[in-house]
């Protein structure tokens, strides 16, 4: 999608319209992917936060590790979620699953705004 914006948007969600895998903007992935990256690089190099609590204020390692080992455990569960929802809305789920993985509520709020498939067993 080229608008954060749109993603909010349903209408033309008629299955016939969708393309199986859709992106959230480029810029959610700067915003949320950016500072998970900075975090990881904090908490796993001491010796790197111990640089920069030269200069600002910093929590301590322990709680740095705790913070990041936290964030990595909601992405892994969003991506299982992602790939629960997109085998119910009859997507590809490994794709949908690594994108939530990675960039987190944005990617399945697109991906619950599909409809969902009708099971022809029922």
């Amino acid at each position: 999608m080229a608008s954060g914006a749109r993603q909010w948007h349903t209408e033309g969600m008629e299955p016939e319209n969708l393309a199986p895998f859709d992106r959230p903007a480029w810029w959610w992935f700067a915003l949320l992917d950016g500072p998970l990256g900075l975090l990881a690089l904090l908490a796993l190099r001491p010796g790197l936060a111990a640089k920069v609590r030269r200069r600002i204020p910093l929590q301590s390692d322990r709680t740095l590790r705790a913070v990041f080992a936290l964030a990595i455990a909601i992405h892994l569960g969003e991506g299982a979620l992602a790939w629960k929802n997109a085998k119910k809305r009859g997507v590809p789920a490994l794709p949908w699953a690594l994108q939530t993985t990675l960039v987190g509520f944005p990617s399945l709020l697109l991906l619950n705004q599909r409809p969902e498939v009708e099971n022809e067993a029922q």
